[in-house]
């Protein structure tokens, strides 16, 4: 994943819990462990994705420079698709037009 594309919208959701949002903000991976970006900063995670609550308000879904990748992989899809069906609102931060964009030209 991409750094940005976590940090950013954490610091948006804890931002309006300034302004009397009550977003419960979590960085959640397959499988529990902290994970590296894709600039190699190690990012501490909070839960599993099985640990959440059943159901869900929002769920953002990071970028990643190997987005390509990412599609094919039918177990990240299984979890997303297994998220939207809990949540009411799932969002994602794209990478993946600038690396097409890149091999294109």
């Amino acid at each position: 994943m991409q750094l940005l594309d976590v940090t950013g919208p954490v610091e948006v959701f804890t931002t309006a819990n300034a302004f009397g949002a009550r977003y419960d903000v979590r960085i959640v991976s397959p499988t529990g462990t902290d994970v590296r970006t894709s600039s190699g900063v190690r990012i501490g995670v909070d839960a599993t994705l099985t640990s959440l609550p059943t159901r869900l308000d929002t769920v953002v879904v990071p970028g990643r420079r190997d987005w390509q990748r990412a599609v094919t992989d039918q177990r990240l899809l299984s979890l997303v698709t297994e998220l939207a069906s809990r949540t009411r609102r799932i969002s994602s931060v794209c990478a993946g037009p600038l690396s097409w964009r890149r091999r294109a030209y």
